[in-house]
């Protein structure tokens, strides 16, 4: 019996190792992941508080999360915390998310490669708690980090001073690429949960695999679910995920893409794509070219005119090309037409029809109750279920569609509903389903579990999608026998009721008018027959507890039905049509749009299918939004396209138009001066395209401003094609710009009177554009033009010093203002003050020095004509001018004579000179000598008899020589050389007398 028993044994053993072994080598792909699991590690827990840190790895980057508690006795402190790659000793940029519970407005960044404290993210203030006790940042995919965390002390004005610092190391656990902890059993080489994707092939999409939600289901459930995954790997192909989670449905595969990066270069020139194409080559925008064949080379187009109507141009396409490209992305510029500096933005985004979709099952749940005929809604609701009969036609893809419709309103009043069948089937009875006139009450309840029943026929592995549309909250319900905390509800918020049923009787309650169960009739389910009025509130079994806790209104039950539906796999897309408040029930008109939006389904990344419709006019739209929502590549897509820094947002110039396909256009908001463009819920399906339009100005009033530099126009611009899969981001190619400088010129004139240059010296210039200080600009001597030393000169100057010290020409001189207006440039005002001098404005860029006059003496030299021997004995008097007298100069005893010492020469007035006595031997001139001093000081002196006076005007003195001629003596009567001028003048005549004669002689004696 034992040797029997060890043989079974033996066999069973056996057996078990065959079929592992079978199972390895199979060729099915099964992963069990218990999601949303991450890694946690704790930091410190000390005197300043305590903190831990969480990651979660994802397929192209890091989630991180900090948890950080401050103690408050030790008063405000700073965090700063800092990331290094270890592999290559990197600093790790850290990017802070953008969420409700997100501290990024706290904190800061530091991206200046130039500063000692590059890399560290700094709490911006001090603080004695971080908002929500968290920090969350996302960054690269890295394997070991290295957290230094500090936190500064600051009391009162001292410095601050580094309280608590630590370093951690962190080794990153990857988890497979279901993103979470994951136990898997991995068959043949197949990539569990994922296509994988090769980093060469930067443009493939990966897909991810069927997901089966267990729950909390036991072991046997899981042994069949992974048979039921491996049959469907072997009909499929594709890979199957088993999940522990929190209940998923099978979803709808779900494409990620790899960003295509757009290139730039950043040299001397400034920062502009590195792949560029312009309108023209004197173009001063510059636009990043588009992709080719759907991959990361680019099309080589370098020029082209920009016309917005261009629809073939410069796309980066993603998933195909051409009309088969999942969608296609587009970001250029030009300039404007309008005025300089003004650039136009161009962004478009096209969408096409999902090619891979899951077969899709969908119930409308429309609203039939009387208050449908307000404002026509029950006709908006007719135009739009045919708007959306007419996408899902012309998908595509209708053949891989199941429609019905639920219409309801209140017991024994308007209730149909079109079962579930192939979309062709039903196409045309469902556009001619919906009512002309509406009437009852509002069951919404009922109607969600009839949707449900119907879908729950349908194919297992098929999407499950409700489309919910009603004006106003559930009038009935069935009666609650037991609820349950809202809190323990999946997919759905948690603001709104704080209980939901999770069973119920089959009677119907309700007042008919409110959703308030202060008071209610039932209602026969049979018939629909009122019965009791029963006066108090209705009572359910908390299921937590065992307690019995009040019911108080219809939202319990029927917030109840759609938690069921959601964990059956089905979402829930639903529209509130100009809700109001319910004054019954105590509810206002936002309390009873939070009950609303807790019957939508709210995926796991956080998106809620709930929208509002404040006119009835949006009910049409909803619905083509819908459809498109759907089956469309853009499925809530998002633009982020944040203006540059230094560029301005022309204010109302924002427009969203469809260029193709009749897109629907999203609600948008104006963005601030120079704030973010935020476009969301974007849907796009086949052929349809909308286009982003703006206008921007540059800003060359920034005093960092560099004339013909290329600068962004923005910064890093995102799309999001799936609200779904956030973290699947691509990026639009970002424009540069640039705007032209201009110069100023600046001439200085000098005018000396007396020639004198040597109080010359270096001058400062204030410089204004239109007529407001900007800075100072320095001329000097060695500006002097080599034509004219009396003509400094600077032209074409393009930068000037924003102040006289340190001087520095670091200012630029842009052409124009923020606004495209030419800036008036102008030599305002010379700045340094020189004593000799006055300083007057000829025009904007010319000033004028003239050195100031100071009533002249004057210095006479009597010298020899010949000789250039000084000579005494003279003697001169001055008259005219400002002279009430003839005065006489004063000797100085070496033949120079001067003006007395109270008596002065001044400009604009003549004055005359006479000798009235020449010194012995020498003649006196005969006339005066003129000396003028015109009106700027200059000196001149005339007089016939001066040839070479040698005028100089030195020191405040005139000076100037007057030469002399000696006298020629003739002898005196009677003296001793008398009979010498005698016999030469006898002798003279008998000469003369002599020649004559013998002239004469010859001419009688000619033959």
């Amino acid at each position: 019996m034992m040797r029997k028993r060890g043989l079974f044994f033996l066999v069973w053993i056996v057996v078990l190792l065959f079929s592992a072994q079978s199972f390895i080598n199979g060729m099915t792909a099964i992963a069990l992941t218990e999601d949303k699991e991450k890694n946690e590690q704790q930091l410190f827990d000390n005197e300043y508080g305590k903190a831990s840190i969480q990651y979660q790895i994802k397929e192209n980057h890091v989630d991180w999360q900090i948890n950080i508690h401050k103690n408050d006795n030790k008063g405000p402190t700073r965090l700063t915390y800092s990331l290094q790659d270890v592999k290559d000793k990197a600093v790790i940029l850290p990017t802070t998310v953008k969420d409700d519970q997100s501290s990024e407005n706290l904190f800061e960044v530091k991206t200046d490669k130039s500063i000692a404290d590059y890399g560290q993210v700094v709490e911006k203030e001090v603080s004695t708690a971080i908002k929500n006790d968290q920090i969350k940042f996302t960054t690269p995919v890295v394997s070991e980090v290295n957290l230094k965390i500090s936190l500064n002390t600051k009391t009162g004005d001292k410095a601050e001073e580094v309280g608590f610092s630590k370093e951690y190391p962190i080794t990153l656990v990857k988890a497979n690429v279901t993103e979470s902890t994951t136990i898997q059993s991995s068959l043949g080489s197949s990539t569990v949960g994922s296509t994988a994707t090769s980093s060469s092939e930067a443009t493939k999409e990966s897909t991810s695999g069927d997901v089966t939600n267990l729950g909390d289901a036991d072991e046997a459930t899981v042994d069949s679910a992974k048979k039921e995954a491996e049959k469907k790997y072997e009909e499929t192909g594709r890979p199957q995920v088993i999940t522990r989670s929190a209940a998923d449905s099978v979803a709808l595969a779900g494409k990620t893409y790899t960003d295509i990066i757009p290139e730039y270069t950043s040299n001397e020139k400034g920062t502009y794509p590195t792949n560029f194409w312009q309108p023209d080559e004197k173009s001063n925008v510059i636009n990043h070219q588009g992709n080719v064949g759907g991959e990361s080379s680019w099309d080589g187009i370098t020029s082209w005119d920009g016309n917005q109507n261009n629809k073939k141009n410069s796309y980066i396409e993603y998933g195909g090309t051409g009309a088969d490209a999942d969608f296609a992305i587009r970001k250029y510029a030009k300039e404007s037409t309008q005025s300089e500096g003004l650039y136009d933005v161009f962004l478009n985004i096209r969408g096409n029809v999902q090619k891979e979709i899951t077969p899709i099952d969908i119930m409308l749940v429309v609203d039939w109750s009387g208050s449908m005929n307000d404002n026509n809604r029950i006709g908006e609701v007719k135009k739009g279920i045919d708007q959306f009969v007419n996408t899902l036609a012309a998908s595509g893809i209708s053949d891989k569609i199941n429609i019905g419709y639920v219409g309801y309103s209140s017991p024994g009043y308007l209730n149909d509903t079109i079962n579930l069948m192939p979309f062709k089937d039903a196409q045309q009875r469902i556009k001619t389903f919906t009512p002309n006139k509406a009437s009852g009450g509002t069951f919404t309840e009922k109607a969600l579990r009839d949707a449900q029943n119907q879908l729950s026929n349908g194919a297992k592995d098929h999407k499950k999608v409700i489309v919910l549309l009603t004006d106003g909250v559930p009038t009935f319900s069935y009666k609650p026998s037991s609820v349950k905390s809202i809190a323990n509800a999946p997919k759905t918020l948690t603001e709104g009721e704080s209980y939901y049923a999770d069973d119920s009787e089959n009677t119907i309650i309700g007042q008919g008018n409110s959703s308030s169960l202060n008071g209610y009739y039932t209602y026969s389910p049979e018939n629909g027959n009122r019965g009791n009025y029963v006066k108090n509130y209705p009572t359910a079994k908390y299921s937590e507890n065992s307690t019995y806790v009040r019911v108080p209104n219809a939202f319990v039950a029927t917030i109840g039905q759609a938690v069921k539906i959601k964990e059956a796999g089905t979402e829930i897309h639903s529209l509130g049509i100009q809700l109001n408040s319910d004054k019954n029930a105590d509810l206002t008109s936002e309390q009873v749009q939070n009950r609303m939006k807790q019957i939508a389904t709210k995926s796991d990344s956080g998106v809620l299918y709930y929208e509002t419709a404040n006119k009835a006019s949006g009910i049409a739209n909803y619905f083509s939004n819908k459809a498109v929502q759907i089956i469309g590549t853009v499925s809530g897509g998002k633009v982020i396209d944040p203006i540059g820094k230094q560029f301005n947002y022309v204010t109302n110039s924002l427009e969203v138009t469809s260029v193709a396909g009749s897109a629907l256009i999203p609600n948008y908001t104006e963005p601030e001066k120079n704030g973010e463009i935020d476009i969301n819920n974007l849907n796009l399906g086949k052929g349809q395209e909308i286009q982003i339009h703006y206008q921007v100005r540059i800003n060359t009033e920034d005093e960092n401003f560099v004339p013909d530099k290329w600068y962004q126009i923005n910064g890093r611009t995102t799309f999001t094609p799936n609200q779904e899969l956030p973290d699947s981001i691509v990026d639009f190619g970002v424009p540069s710009a640039k705007a032209p400088g201009t110069t100023i010129d600046l001439t200085k004139e000098w005018d000396e009177f007396d020639s004198n240059i040597l109080g010359r010296s270096d001058l400062l210039f204030q410089v204004s554009r239109n007529e407001v200080p900007i800075g100072v600009l320095r001329i000097t001597s060695q500006n002097e033009k080599l034509d004219d030393k009396n003509i400094w000169s600077r032209i074409g100057v393009q930068k000037i010093s924003a102040a006289d010290s340190p001087y520095s020409e670091t200012i630029w001189l842009p052409k124009f203002d923020n606004q495209g207006n030419d800036f008036k440039y102008a030599i305002s005002k010379e700045l340094t003050e020189l004593t000799n001098y006055e300083s007057a404005k000829i025009n904007d860029n010319t000033w004028k020095n003239t050195k100031i006059f100071t009533p002249l003496s004057l210095k006479i030299t009597k010298k020899d004509s010949i000789t250039g021997s000084l000579l005494k004995g003279a003697e001169f008097a001055i008259s005219g001018g400002d002279l009430s007298e003839s005065t006489l100069l004063e000797s100085i005893g070496d033949g120079t004579y001067v003006l007395p010492k109270n008596i002065t020469l001044n400009k604009g007035k003549v004055y005359e000179v006479r000798e009235t006595k020449s010194p012995d031997g020498y003649r006196m001139l005969n006339d005066p000598i003129r000396i003028e001093i015109d009106a700027t000081g200059k000196v001149s002196i005339s007089n016939k008899e001066l040839s070479n006076a040698n005028l100089t005007v030195a020191d405040n003195v005139i000076t100037f020589d007057v030469p002399n001629k000696a006298k020629v003596p003739l002898p005196s009567t009677g003296g001793s050389g008398t009979w010498m001028y005698y016999l030469a003048g006898s002798l003279a005549l008998v000469v003369v007398g002599g020649y004559f004669f013998y002239r004469s002689r010859n001419s009688k004696g000619v033959a």
